[in-house]
């Protein structure tokens, strides 16, 4: 890391159906602990509708299982919705690498990107926790 330069975090979080889903991370007391002890650049965004493994290969590989019935339809909500959520996987995936890209082209490249600014329309499922 370079001297004087502090670090960047930026985090993506859930919001959506699943069996651990007791509250959003507004209103998770070790969430808002976690990120008042933080220092420096900072983002936490949510994805409506995302599950854990939303933002994994899972995202793509539990839907292709699904569409081809290897997961047999009758066992799909109990196996894929829990993992990656209602999302719709292609925009699920758009959207995991506009701000990802976002992140390390402005931390990396040194280009500013106004994604990180707060909610964009091309980006709707996107929610904004702390920043």
């Amino acid at each position: 890391m370079t001297a004087g330069v502090p670090p960047a975090k930026s985090w993506l979080w859930r919001i959506g159906p699943g069996p651990h889903d007791r509250h959003g991370p507004h209103d998770d007391p070790t969430l808002q602990e976690f990120l008042a002890g933080l220092t420096g650049w900072q983002r936490c965004l949510t994805m409506t509708d995302s599950g854990h493994y939303t933002y994994t290969d899972d995202e793509e590989f539990l839907s292709q299982l699904a569409d081809a019935r290897v997961i047999p339809p009758h066992l799909a909500s109990q196996v894929v919705i829990p993992a990656i959520g209602t999302i719709d996987p292609a925009r699920a995936i758009t959207t995991e690498r506009a701000y990802i890209a976002a992140f390390f082209d402005q931390h990396l490249r040194n280009r500013p990107r106004s994604l990180l600014n707060g909610p964009s329309p091309l980006y709707p499922a996107i929610q904004f926790i702390s920043s």
